[in-house]
């Protein structure tokens, strides 16, 4: 989990890391590499990514379900290097 490893992580990569295994998901869960059937099956799916879990949400306040929401890093940076504080995660029902 991202706890253990992030703040050992020496670049930006690790904020796409999910992203190609959550289009697989959808691929598999669409049964098709469409992508109108792949945006369908993303819409409210959630998984266990590098952060935790996650999942496409923010209905409440978009009104459809494909926002990414997962628990978020807080680091402050001391000596040059960053330090991890804690995870925010989202409010339950966005």
């Amino acid at each position: 989990m991202a706890q253990d490893i992030w703040p050992s992580i020496p670049s930006f990569a690790y904020t796409v890391w999910d992203t190609p295994f959550v289009l697989a998901q959808a691929m598999r869960k669409a049964q098709s590499a469409d992508p109108v059937a792949v945006a369908k099956a993303m819409t409210g799916m959630e998984w266990d990514g590098l952060y935790g879990k996650a999942r496409f949400g923010m209905k409440s306040i978009y009104g459809i379900d494909t926002t990414i929401t997962r628990p978020l890093p807080m680091a402050i940076v001391k000596g040059g290097k960053p330090v991890h504080l804690d995870f925010v995660s989202w409010p339950a029902n966005v």
